[in-house]
């Protein structure tokens, strides 16, 4: 659905009540009881991404204060699960990966949001709504959706001789053509030629095995058949650990320190999402900005979904949560006013996001048009499984193991075995 004119921002934000579902009866927050809502998230550099959202909230409501709690990537499950899990109200809002919203939601760990979602459509599309739902009903609101994109540094393609890639997605490079220019960067200087910046993290390395034909690695109605260990996904995890035997990619450093790498001027061509555009402008680095790349032989494919937030169905100030959450990520205020990490599925926050990038020119056009376009034509969501976050917990391992010197077709057959295991207790 085409988002409406950025001509509306201005009305909404003079009139625009925060979004409240019909039929509920918020708490007020204006009363003298205190309400204290703490919302869990993963770690971000400050200010945070919500600041400005969390300001606006507040002053709407004179006795609400939120309170962060920030946990890293790895541990915001067992937080989530430990916790909530044992009825803890400590807890009222957080976010959720949507992949993992139908695990949470099938082990009680999120409160039903469905009376939200005729508004969430509206705000955002029905796709945005499936993302955060499971068995029919909504779970989450949905916060960000994304994309992932090949920046690559101006100067080290420059000094090896090498043409800059083109930012037309019909255009795209194949990794057969990227690798030996990310060979030649490296023989002129650069440290690593290519490398991705999630490494070991399915969010990521799924278009890899898209694109070779391996598929997505689940299978079956319910998803819950796993299919790593079949001849295209042995094909596509040799290429992949080959990257670091050879030496085009960095072994041995870390994922939150990838983007670090780029911005230092370390990697001539990287896969990244837009979130580390602060760390590249930080860093001094100049690049540009390309489609993400494919196999020959097979088609372009890339992520997409991202963080929704979701509420504990133990919190003590359930309403008010809910109304928290809706605020940060449908809302036509409240959503502007949230730092766009990653790409905002809320109409109007998108449109504003778009406008500023199209003005600006230069690379952040590019970033503007290519994101339109993968998300509208190349994006294949992370598989719906009410055992996702197993499957994901696995096959990083795996990745893990593969990238370190291990052999992918035994790595792949234990992976499969013990999804197999896993999913049992599932099903």
């Amino acid at each position: 659905m085409k988002p409406r004119s950025l001509k509306f921002v201005g009305a909404l934000a003079a009139t625009a009540l925060l979004v409240t579902a019909c039929g509920s009866s918020p708490e007020k927050g204006d009363g003298d009881s205190k309400i204290v809502i703490t919302f869990l998230h993963t770690s971000n550099p400050d200010p945070q991404p919500w600041d400005a959202a969390v300001a606006s909230f507040e002053k709407a409501h004179p006795n609400v204060t939120i309170k962060h709690q920030e946990v890293t990537f790895d541990d915001l499950n067992t937080q989530v699960v430990s916790r909530i899990g044992s009825g803890d109200t400590s807890i009222d809002v957080y976010a959720a990966d949507e992949p993992r919203i139908p695990a949470l939601a099938a082990k009680g760990l999120l409160a039903d949001v469905s009376e939200y979602t005729a508004k969430t459509i509206e705000a955002t599309g029905e796709g945005a709504v499936g993302a955060v739902s499971y068995d029919g009903k909504q779970y989450g609101f949905p916060q960000w959706s994304s994309t992932n994109l090949l920046f690559y540094n101006t100067d080290l393609l420059k000094k090896a001789g090498i043409a800059l890639p083109s930012a037309d997605p019909n255009k795209r490079l194949t990794y057969e053509e990227l690798l030996p220019m990310a060979q030649k960067a490296q023989k002129a200087g650069a440290k690593y030629g290519f490398a991705f910046e999630q490494i070991d993290r399915y969010y990521q390395l799924q278009p890899v095995f898209e694109s070779a034909g391996a598929g997505s690695g689940l299978a079956g109605d319910d998803m819950l058949t796993p299919t790593v260990a079949t001849p295209n996904w042995v094909s596509a995890a040799k290429w992949y650990g080959d990257l670091f035997e050879s030496g085009v990619s960095p072994r041995g450093i870390p994922v939150d320190q990838m983007g670090d790498q780029f911005g230092q001027g370390n990697i001539a061509f990287f896969v990244a999402g837009a979130w580390q555009l602060s760390t590249f402008e930080k860093g001094g680095v100049n690049f540009g900005v390309a489609p993400f790349p494919y196999f020959k032989d097979g088609k372009a494919v890339t992520p997409t979904d991202s963080w929704g937030i979701g509420v504990s169905p133990h919190s003590k100030h359930l309403d008010m949560a809910k109304e928290f959450a809706a605020y940060l990520t449908i809302d036509p205020v409240g959503s502007t006013e949230v730092y766009p990490i990653a790409t905002p599925p809320q109409k109007l926050a998108l449109e504003k996001l778009n406008a500023e990038f199209i003005a600006a020119g230069g690379w952040k056009k590019d970033l503007a048009d290519i994101t339109t376009f993968e998300i509208s034509n190349t994006a294949v969501s992370r598989p719906r499984s009410i055992g996702y976050v197993d499957f994901e917990t696995i096959m990083n391992k795996a990745f893990s193991d593969i990238r370190n010197g291990q052999d992918p077709q035994k790595v792949l057959a234990a992976a499969d075995a013990e999804l197999q295991t896993a999913f049992a207790r599932l099903k």
